[in-house]
């Protein structure tokens, strides 16, 4: 029987910009490549969620175009606004509004 022995990790030094000195060009370039290469690995997770809902193909593609009810022009919503709008008109007015040039919405 082999005895399990842990295998070697590679320590990966995490770079900020308050650990570098920004005045070497090295030191600069790897933190640079460090945020790329993180940005790329978020990229790709998000295109292949969206490969997985069927948003897009495997070369980018858009697959729906249409857009959900909630969205469309002629969709009956309402945001809040009327509910916000009854709720602030209800609210006392402090007395240094009160001749205020410019008036509440």
């Amino acid at each position: 029987m082999l005895s399990e022995k842990p295998l070697p990790s590679v320590s990966v030094k995490r770079l900020s910009l308050d650990a570098i000195d920004v005045e070497n060009d090295a030191e600069l370039d790897a933190l640079t490549a460090q945020v790329l290469a993180a940005g790329n690995k978020i990229a790709e997770s998000e295109r292949a969620e969206m490969i997985r809902k069927g948003i897009i193909d495997e070369h980018g593609n858009l697959l729906k175009t249409e857009l959900p009810k909630d969205m469309r022009k002629d969709a009956d919503r309402d945001f809040g606004a009327d509910l916000a709008r009854r709720e602030w008109s209800s609210l006392p007015v402090p007395l240094a509004w009160q001749n205020n040039p410019f008036p509440r919405c």
